[in-house]
């Protein structure tokens, strides 16, 4: 009877040290990461996607600020100030880039628009396109007679920046005035006028009974 006691107290002691030995195993198993997804295996991936997408555009002033195009900054973009271009850093050397592209199509041909059909005594203004009929010298009376409908006596700087524009010339290609009436009078005396000469280019105050230029603009 003692000694299968002492039996069976020995198979017991046996079995919770193979036990153990199982526990110390797995915790071990465990501890290395035999048994879980590895972290230090993602983090590694991580920080090398961080590496790679730290890359950045940098502006420089001149192409002697460049840093060395090595495989660190391999791809990284420069732009150049003082030649106003862009570089990229591309297999050891920086390469400019062609950022305008090849010329496009060319575009349809637009609508040349309305023609105009010029009188002998009229003048279209080269710069701002305005017509301007070129009359003889009259009376200011006369003068506002003429210039009816789409046409009307030009104020001081319309007719200042036409005569400007070869509006003088032009009246004398067709014995015309070498002066014009504006629509200014002088502020202390109603019945004066301001005219504008032609050539030399100067202006002054008449009465409106004496003759000037009439020179008519469509507005």
């Amino acid at each position: 009877m003692k000694t299968l006691f002492l039996t069976l107290m020995a198979l017991v002691l046996a079995c919770g040290q193979q036990s153990s030995n199982d526990e110390k195993e797995s915790k071990e198993n465990f501890d290395s990461g035999g048994g879980i997804d590895r972290e230090p295996e993602e983090k590694e991936i991580v920080t090398e996607y961080k590496k790679s997408g730290d890359k950045h555009a940098i502006a420089l002033a001149t192409t002697k600020e460049l840093p060395e195009c090595d495989l660190g900054n391999e791809n990284q973009l420069a732009y150049i100030k003082d030649d106003d271009k862009f570089l990229t850093c591309y297999d050891g050397v920086w390469t400019e880039i062609d950022i305008e592209g090849a010329e496009g199509p060319k575009g349809d041909k637009g609508d040349p628009g309305e023609a105009i059909v010029l009188s002998q005594n009229q003048w279209v203004d080269p710069i701002t396109k305005r017509v301007w009929l070129i009359g003889a010298n009259v009376t200011y009376s006369q003068a506002l007679a003429s210039c009816t409908g789409d046409y009307a006596i030009p104020t001081y700087d319309e007719l200042h920046v036409a005569v400007l524009h070869g509006l003088g010339v032009a009246s004398a290609a067709i014995d015309g005035s070498d002066n014009g009436w504006t629509n200014e009078t002088m502020p202390a005396n109603p019945s004066a006028v301001r005219v504008i000469t032609f050539n030399p280019l100067n202006d002054g105050y008449f009465q409106l009974t004496e003759s000037h230029g009439v020179m008519c603009i469509k507005k």
